[in-house]
Formats: structure tokens, sequence, C-alpha cells
């Protein structure tokens, strides 16, 4: 009998010491994300360049993509595609969220590639290794893009880039200077009502939407909705149209393409 009471008390002991000294199940507590980050244009990227990529939590339609985990580092004349590991803990981690890549690409300071679209990690079926392209950002702008009668593409909503919707429509925003409407989609559901404009101040007024039922784009379409309401300047910079409220907090951002037939 005590020669069993002394084999479990050394058992126990051992197994105390063992989790004490992290032979607990601490390396759960961090997973990895990874990739390669890529661009179409054919040139060649200097030794000084830097990359960065965050791994975000963009499940809210309404507000900022929040930060889980970030990796910044120097290419050192590689080229791409750039391989990236993205560490992260865990626990910040909720099924039901949802969880995007976005990368860009510096050059002395300045930035030089961005995402335009999102690339889904993690939950939901997603992997955990996503294939990045970024786009180049103009060094000179062009002549800026008239507000009125142009038809602007939505590529980023509350600080999130905005992929291809399911049912295939793409999401823009158009002011007419007929009468002063305004026709805008977030993918489904087709947002109208008036405006008021002046150099740079911008108001949507008396804004009414259809309530057809879609599959993933009711939220996106409500969440544009809500940042139209609270649009009070504007500011067009070549083919880029960002819309502000009244503290000059970015509510949602578009690119000129050609209008609608």
């Amino acid at each position: 009998m005590q020669k069993t009471l002394l084999l479990f008390s050394l058992s126990c002991a051992t197994a105390l010491f063992a989790i004490g000294c992290g032979g607990g199940n601490d390396g759960n507590a961090s997973g990895t994300v990874t990739g390669t980050v890529t661009y179409l244009q054919r040139m060649a990227l200097p030794p000084a360049a830097e990359v960065r990529v965050r791994l975000e939590d963009v499940s809210l339609q309404d507000a900022p993509a929040g930060l889980i985990a970030e990796e910044t580092f120097s290419t050192k004349g590689k080229q791409v595609p750039i391989p990236f590991t993205i560490k992260f803990d865990r626990k910040l981690i909720e099924e039901s969220h949802a969880y995007s890549v976005r990368a860009e690409i510096y050059v002395d300071g300045e930035q030089r590639f961005t995402t335009t679209q999102t690339y889904p990690v993690l939950t939901r079926d997603h992997p955990t290794h996503v294939d990045v392209i970024v786009m180049a950002l103009q060094a000179e702008a062009p002549a800026n893009t008239p507000l009125v009668d142009t038809h602007w593409t939505l590529v980023e909503l509350a600080g999130r880039s905005i992929a291809k919707t399911p049912t295939g429509r793409e999401p823009y925003l158009m002011l007419l200077a007929e009468d002063n409407r305004t026709a805008a989609t977030g993918g489904c559901n087709q947002v109208s009502g008036g405006y008021q404009t002046s150099e740079s101040s911008l108001r949507f007024s008396e804004l009414i939407s259809t309530m057809k039922a879609c599959p993933d784009d009711m939220e996106r379409d409500q969440a544009l909705s809500k940042a139209l309401e609270s649009t009070r300047t504007f500011a067009i910079e070549g083919d880029k149209l960002a819309i502000m409220d009244a503290p000059g907090n970015v509510l949602a951002r578009f690119q000129a393409a050609a209008n609608e037939e």
C-alpha cells in the first residue's frame, strides 16, 4: 500500500513539474498564416523595399478592420512572389468571425503597392495560406475625375477592401447631374435619393433602399447606406474618390470606372 502511494505521489509530482515547465499545451496558443505577395507589373523592387502584411478581423461591415497581427520585413533584394508568415495568438480568433490578409509594399517609406480586394483566411472553411496580389499606386495622379456623372466603383468600406460580391453585381455609387439624384448599391439592393454638394462638401438625403434578400451582401448594403448618411465631405485625387464624415474620417473609397450602359 505504501509503495502504491509513493508511486502515485511521484507521478503527480512529475505531472505538476511538467506543467510548471511549460509541458502543457502552450504550443497551441499560437498559429500562423502563410502566403506570398506579388504584383502583375513588369518591374523590379529595389533592395530597400519593405513588405507589410496584416491579419485583420473583418467581421463588422460598418466598423474599421481589427488588427490581429502584423509582420513587416525587408525584401533584401528578393523579387516577387515574396513569401510571408504572420504569427498570431489563437486566443484572439473566434470561429464566428471573418478574417482577411492585407498586404502593402513600401519603398523609402512611401507606399507603392497595396491590396485592393479581400483575401479571407482561417475561419468559415477558408485556408491558412493565401497568394496575395497587390496593385501599384500611381506615382503621378491624373487630372481629377468629376464627382458628378461618374460611375464610382466601391473599393473600400469602413477600412476594408471590397471583394467581388457573390451576386456578381459590382458595388458602386453615382451622382447624377439630372435632378441631383444619386444611385448606389453594396452589391444587392439599390439605394437611391438626393444629394447636395459645393466645393468639398457633400450630403446625401432622403435615401431609400429596395428590400431584396441576397446571400451575403445585405450587410454591405446597410453599411454603405450608413456611410452615405454620415457623409459630409469628399476628396478626389485623380480617379479616386473618398467620402468622409464631419470629423474627417474616411467612410468609403471609390475608383472611377466607365459609366454603366
